[in-house]
C-alpha cells in the first residue's frame, strides 16, 4: 500500500509516494522520503482516497525519526560516501538510495535515541570535504533541541 504526497510538500518539485501500512488512526510510513518535507519514517499520517489513491492529508502522530538528504553527483563523491557511511551507521542511521541522471540521492534516517548532534557533525564534515551536499528534510522534536536546523536550499 502507498500514500501519495502532493508536489506542494516537495517545494513543487515532484509528487512522491511512500510505502505505508494501515494502523490504528491512519497509515504508518514504512520508508523515508526522498523529496517530501515534513514527514519521516514511522510517522502515522491521515490519507483520503482520491480516485482510488491514498492521498496525504495530515500527520496524525510522529514516529520520532529525523530525515536528512544527501546529494552525490560524481563517482568520486559516491566513493567518499561509501568510505564515510560506516561512521553514520555506527550511530544507528540507515539509508535508502535513489536517483537518476548521474545523481545519487540518499535519504538518511536518524532514529529516536540517536545522537543527532554527532550525525549532523558527520554530515557537515562530508559536505565540507566535498563528499556530498546535504539538507534537512525533517527534524524530529525529539532531536530538535539538540542541534540547530539546516534547511535544504
Amino acid at each position: 500500500m502507498k500514500v501519495l504526497f502532493p508536489a506542494s510538500m516537495s517545494r513543487g518539485e515532484v509528487v512522491e509516494t511512500m510505502h505505508c501500512q494501515a494502523v490504528d488512526g491512519g497509515f504508518e510510513l514504512e520508508n523515508s522520503p526522498f523529496y517530501v518535507y515534513g514527514v519521516s519514517y514511522r510517522d502515522v499520517v491521515e490519507a483520503g482516497v482520491d480516485t482510488d489513491i491514498l492521498t496525504f492529508t495530515r500527520v496524525v502522530r510522529r514516529g520520532g525519526h529525523s530525515t536528512y538528504r544527501l546529494l552525490v553527483t560524481s563517482d568520486k563523491q559516491a566513493l567518499a560516501f561509501a568510505k564515510r557511511w560506516p561512521r553514520l551507521e555506527a550511530l544507528g542511521c540507515t539509508y535508502e538510495e535513489g536517483g537518476s541522471y548521474g545523481r545519487r540521492l540518499y535519504s538518511i534516517d536518524v532514529p529516536p535515541g540517536t545522537a543527532v548532534g554527532a550525525v549532523y557533525a558527520l554530515l557537515e564534515e562530508g559536505e565540507t570535504g566535498v563528499a556530498w551536499e546535504f539538507g534537512e528534510a525533517y527534524l524530529s522534536c525529539i532531536h530538535s533541541g539538540l542541534q540547530s536546523s539546516k534547511q535544504d536550499s
